[in-house]
Formats: structure tokens, sequence, C-alpha cells
């Protein structure tokens, strides 16, 4: 499923937004509105290490598409509780 073509489209969009500076002030915030948009509920203090970890300074548009293609890969995105 991640690599489906239609999960990569929908990653790509939604980077674009992410990537912009008036999506959020900070990349905790950007990172929360992701959480709380795919999963409904913020993200872990956990979450949100990995997430600085994997950005590492670099909030482009090309890091948030494979990182969105990743929280859709997520099984609390993919499958019902």
């Amino acid at each position: 499923m991640m690599n489906d073509r239609f999960v990569i489209d929908l990653a790509l969009v939604w980077s674009r937004q992410m990537a912009r500076p008036e999506a959020g002030a900070t990349l905790e915030a950007k990172v929360t509105a992701v959480y709380n948009t795919a999963l409904g509920r913020p993200p872990t203090q956990e979450e949100q290490w990995v997430a600085k970890d994997y950005f590492a300074g670099e909030d482009t548009e090309a890091v948030w598409k494979d990182y969105l293609q990743a929280v859709f890969a997520l099984k609390e995105f993919i499958y019902l509780r």
C-alpha cells in the first residue's frame, strides 16, 4: 500500500501544504496537525522525537512526502479499532 501511486500522490499533495511556512510555526505544530488529521489524536512525546530526528532541520516538501507516506503505512491509520 505504501508504494501505491494513489498513496504517493496523496502524500505529495499533503507535503506541499505542510512545507509551506504558514502550515505551522514549528515542526512540532506541523507534526501535531498531521497526527490529529490522520489518526485523530496528538502525537506522543516519542513520536515527536522521532519526527524531529527524521526531519533533522530539513522542513522540505520531499522530506514531508516520505514522512507522510510512513504515516499512511502506520497500522493505526490502516486498521479500525
